[in-house]
């Protein structure tokens, strides 16, 4: 019975704990396709979906399906105005689209190519297209073209702020230069190789970037450069807060990176893969990255991993919103809706335009990047995550290491209970058992030294106890002792008649 309520205890207490450490995850929903990108308007209350199977989708925050409008072709980018009035989504099929708050589709255009990052302004005068071959496009709330930009593939990555006014570009002979929208080149800066990703503030008073020159420059909207920071490998990817006071980098080297806004490096975390998708909060404080691995991490801006947890299924987007919200994408057409709004609080005061997912960034294989400088700078403390495997089920794996502690104690305790019971009992019947093979003893015939009922020989003196007693047996004198055969009137040693 103890043993019953022992368990019992180890169970509650063991669900209690998976209880309270257990995944927020608030809802799922499905597409038919995979969700390729995710915009937020900045109350939270609506968020746009971009899917592979061909549609842009319309979601409250508590996961309900608005509506959903076919495209021709995938949706790579989908972008939703600051009074969530408006959504712009661009297509696979070389078109830009807007949509009204209810499914209503105000127009499209077609473009030189594939679009694969759109953007809105606050309330839905300007929407800006960008084409994989860098051309970008600007349209007014009619559909009317503003203004077009040809790149002549000369750009390997580019961004528009929210407002559309800037563009900030990294083109493919090592310059980084920012243009207004009306394509005047503002500024230009050469790195050390080829830019691999910008990012901006939505004043565009911040810039970052990222080179093969295992470098991260920071500038500001006169281009010029405040610092740079070199890093152990080729920087893929970059991403500014939307106040300009963290900066995060990744290299190919599989190291991530924060710095605050004077260049001074917060956290450098090395992970198990490179990482490929990244979002911050507007302030910076907390950010969420997914690995090539396939592991999605929640992190703050100290580099303390909150909370950690292994894809059931390929990610292929993600979005953290300035409320503590977490939305993943999947390729198993799967959105995935967190709730960390108690760790995670929204600044007091603050404008937060609305959220999107950046342009997925493309990894090159590592035989492209070219070798850091000689001379590299003094590394900061830095911090090296150990490997915690992350469990697919509803709680993260490092809260495992304390229940199974705590069955494997349990366990020894049952285990020496088990084992000392037996052995006692084992101990007992041995000891009776041998008492009941020491008959009483029989004293030898020839010296009187007590003997074994079955022993041959006397352990005394030797004497043959099976021939004595064969020989003792029968009748004896009275007088001498000595055996008289059957039958016998006379003793054979001393005479006496018997």
């Amino acid at each position: 019975m103890k043993k019953i309520s022992l368990f019992l205890i180890v169970v509650l207490l063991n669900v209690s704990l998976m209880h309270a450490f257990a995944d927020e995850l608030s809802w799922t929903n499905k597409t038919d396709g995979e969700i390729a990108s995710i915009a937020v308007s900045p109350g939270g209350n609506f968020m746009a979906i971009g899917s592979y199977d061909n549609h842009v989708h319309l979601f409250t925050k508590e996961g309900r399906h608005l509506w959903k409008f076919l495209l021709g072709s995938n949706v790579q980018s989908v972008a939703i105005s600051e009074d969530g009035q408006y959504i712009a989504a661009g297509s696979w099929n070389s078109r830009v689209y807007l949509f009204d708050k209810s499914g209503e589709k105000l127009w499209d255009k077609l473009t030189s190519g594939q679009v694969h990052y759109v953007n809105v302004n606050a309330d839905g005068t300007c929407i800006t297209a960008i084409t994989r071959e860098k051309n970008i496009y600007f349209y007014d709330r009619a559909g009317n073209l503003i203004n077009r930009y040809d790149s002549r593939n000369r750009f390997v990555t580019a961004l528009t702020n929210p407002d559309c006014s800037y563009i900030v570009a990294g083109t493919d002979n090592r310059n980084m230069l920012m243009l207004s929208n009306t394509g005047e080149r503002l500024w230009e800066y050469q790195t050390g190789a080829n830019v691999q990703s910008v990012s901006l503030t939505p004043d565009a008073s911040s810039i970052v970037a990222g080179a093969f020159d295992s470098t991260v420059y920071f500038f500001d909207n006169k281009g010029t450069l405040r610092w740079s920071k070199s890093t152990d490998s080729g920087v893929h990817l970059v991403s500014i807060s939307q106040d300009g006071s963290k900066i995060f980098a990744t290299d190919l080297n599989y190291n991530i990176y924060l710095f605050d806004s004077l260049g001074r490096q917060l956290f450098k975390i090395k992970l198990n893969d490179i990482v490929n998708h990244v979002t911050m909060a507007p302030n910076g404080e907390h950010l969420a990255v997914i690995s090539r691995d396939n592991i999605i991490r929640l992190l703050d801006s100290s580099g303390t991993i909150m909370w950690s947890k292994e894809g059931e299924s390929t990610l292929t987007s993600l979005l953290l919103t300035p409320d503590g919200k977490l939305i993943i994408g999947s390729r198993d057409k799967t959105i995935y809706y967190y709730d960390f709004s108690d760790q995670i609080k929204p600044p007091a005061t603050q404008t937060t335009p609305p959220a999107q997912t950046p342009p997925t960034t493309q990894t090159p294989p590592p035989e492209t990047v070219e070798p850091p400088p000689e001379t590299v700078e003094e590394p900061l403390p830095q911090t090296t995550e150990p490997y915690i495997k992350p469990t697919t089920g509803g709680f993260s794996a490092i809260y495992l290491v304390p229940i199974l502690i705590l069955i494997a104690l349990v366990a020894l305790v049952f285990m020496k209970k088990g084992k000392s019971q037996p052995i006692d009992k084992l101990t007992k019947e041995t000891k009776k058992s041998k008492n009941k093979s020491l008959p009483e003893s029989s004293k030898c015939p020839s010296c009187g030294a007590p003997v074994e009922e079955d022993a041959k020989f006397c352990g005394s003196c030797g004497n043959d106890i099976i021939q004595n007693n064969e020989q003792n047996a029968g009748p004896k004198c009275p007088k001498c002792g000595a055996s008289i055969g059957e039958g016998g009137s006379f003793c054979p040693e001393c005479g006496e008649k018997i």
